[in-house]
């Protein structure tokens, strides 16, 4: 089964990039944004609340994301990661407000309307079949409390087809997404929480997509393989490239991107 193969992908994450931030995301910049912004908007649902909150992170990996965010947050924190090597890795941290479980939430032994706050990071993209990914929609409304958050940060098809209209104007092939990741299609993803979800913003608004990576994937994606020797290696993690993390970001160049979703 393919997914099963998802699954071993990870014990060799595990095997490369061990404890480090690279752990399923080898670029650094990416990565780092990525918390910038989950703590942001964890901070911000957190003024609405006025009791401790309970924080879960599904998917949590090696539990590098939840030790960053924890020290900045003080709330109840579960991460939940269905490899068993990931969070061993996780449990090494130590971290007295955290606690880390194997769990699978497409069959989770978590509590219903328990969470104030769910977030995702690329996890379930790594879910190749849309009726997976529906149900993990489904359990992840389970869990939360009534008007309680779920933060997605997850793979979409249209900035990946934004990216790759830029590349393609200047001869660059295109870029798919990886072979254990199924992005997602707003359209199919909004009509399938609809009745269950709304947009954080406002009730009868569209979905907000906030697209924080986009200046960073143009620079680092678009730009930067454009200007090097078709003879040179492709290396992120480097000074040119990091400019491109510094500044504010616009238009939709990136498959990663965030929406901030209201438990209805």
């Amino acid at each position: 089964m393919k997914q099963n193969k998802v699954y071993d992908h990870y014990d060799d994450e595990v095997k490369i990039y061990g404890s480090t931030a690279q752990c399923t995301m080898p670029d650094i910049f990416i990565r780092n944004l990525e918390i910038k912004k989950i703590l942001s908007s964890i901070q911000n649902l957190s003024k609405e609340k006025t009791s401790s909150l309970k924080i879960l992170e599904i998917g949590c990996g090696n539990g590098y994301v939840l030790e960053k965010i924890s020290k900045k947050i003080k709330a109840e924190y579960t991460g939940v990661d269905v490899n068993k090597k990931m969070i061993d890795l996780a449990k090494k941290r130590n971290l007295k407000n955290v606690t880390f479980l194997v769990d699978d939430i497409l069959n989770t032994k978590l509590k219903s309307n328990t969470f104030d706050v769910i977030f995702t990071e690329r996890c379930l993209i790594n879910l190749l079949d849309w009726k997976m990914q529906k149900k993990s929609l489904a359990q992840i409304h389970k869990l939360l409390k009534k008007n309680s958050h779920y933060i997605m940060l997850e793979g979409f098809e249209d900035g990946l087809k934004k990216l790759n209209s830029a590349r393609n104007s200047l001869g660059l092939e295109n870029i798919t997404s990886a072979w254990h990741n199924l992005y997602f299609k707003k359209k199919q993803l909004e009509n399938e929480i609809k009745g269950k979800f709304v947009n954080d913003l406002n009730k009868n608004s569209k979905i907000a997509y906030d697209n924080f990576l986009s200046s960073y994937y143009f620079g680092s994606r678009v730009l930067y393989p454009a200007l090097i020797s078709k003879k040179s290696k492709i290396q992120y993690n480097n000074s040119f490239i990091e400019f491109f993390s510094m500044g504010e970001s616009v238009g939709n160049y990136s498959p990663l991107q965030l929406c901030i979703l209201k438990k209805f």
